[in-house]
């Protein structure tokens, strides 16, 4: 889905949808669910607040442009989410959703005072990657929290809730990737045979240099669909980057990708943060 002829009513439609999926998250939670904080995976109340934080820092974005300023390119992002996991563990359920509720106010209000011109602004973050400012706008205030939503209820097994929040997903960023996936245990086990499966890290090598699987190879998703390597026929090639949207994440898409091409590829399971968490060996080296 592009925005084009009415980008600030496009936008303000998804947001609306936006509201209403939150809405119903919220009141389908149980009170065990509401009170939950700080597991390994996120709850209830840290999906929200997650959720408004990322669009507060959204607001907070579109007013560089909105200035005329430049808009920063060395973000930390993780820190958002630690700052907004941290004020869950503090708040209520109650405070938690009235927040999220004035963080979604915020960014339409805001989004309602955009021009055109300024929502097809070039945003990016200094990797040659960006595109027109309601791009990030839109993941933030609809496609990101959509999809944290679906990531936690398919952790909990609700099938039914997860197929409905990608039917909101679908029509606005395309059908998930189809491919094959190996956990971490797998992948480790067949690491250590003869006939070792070819690992590639389709992250940016900055994310590789930080940390990648040991002997893992650093190939961007981009280079892979436009550059075509050469690679072994004879070998499973198996594909991985962090994994933050199941469906969507650069791991999957690559694996898609060369499974297209006549590849036997598959994708890590949870990408590098599930490997890492599962104390399997990796390295800390620039690529090359």
């Amino acid at each position: 889905m592009t925005i084009s002829a009415q980008p600030r009513e496009t936008l303000l439609s998804l947001f609306a949808q936006t509201q209403t999926l939150i809405h119903d998250f919220e009141t389908e939670r149980t009170p065990a669910e509401r009170a939950e904080r700080g597991g390994a995976q996120w709850s209830a109340a840290e999906v929200l607040a997650a959720s408004g934080a990322w669009m507060d820092y959204t607001v907070e974005r579109i007013g560089y442009f909105a200035r005329g300023e430049t808009a920063p390119t060395g973000v930390d992002f993780d820190a958002v989410n630690v700052r907004a996991l941290a004020e869950a563990r503090d708040s209520s359920w109650e405070e938690i959703v009235a927040t999220l509720d004035e963080s979604l106010a915020r960014l339409s209000a805001t989004v309602t005072q955009c021009s055109p011109d300024l929502l097809d602004s070039y945003n990016t973050y200094g990797d040659g990657t960006g595109g027109p400012l309601w791009g990030e706008v839109r993941a933030n205030g609809f496609t990101w929290p959509v999809q944290e939503m679906q990531r936690y209820e398919r952790n909990r097994g609700r099938a039914d809730t997860v197929a409905a929040l990608q039917a909101a997903l679908t029509p606005i960023i395309g059908a998930p990737a189809q491919c094959q996936r190996i956990t971490p245990a797998a992948l480790a086990d067949q690491l250590r045979t003869a006939d070792a499966p070819l690992v590639l890290d389709v992250r940016d090598a900055e994310e590789y240099a930080e940390g990648h699987l040991a002997g893992a190879l650093n190939y961007l998703l981009e280079d892979l669909i436009t550059a075509q390597p050469s690679l072994p026929t004879d070998r499973l090639i198996v594909t991985y980057c962090n994994m933050h949207t199941a469906g969507y994440s650069r791991g999957e898409r690559a694996a898609e990708e060369l499974g297209a091409r006549g590849y036997r590829a598959v994708t890590l399971e949870g990408g590098y943060p599930a490997w890492a968490e599962s104390d399997h060996p990796t390295e800390t080296a620039k690529a090359d």
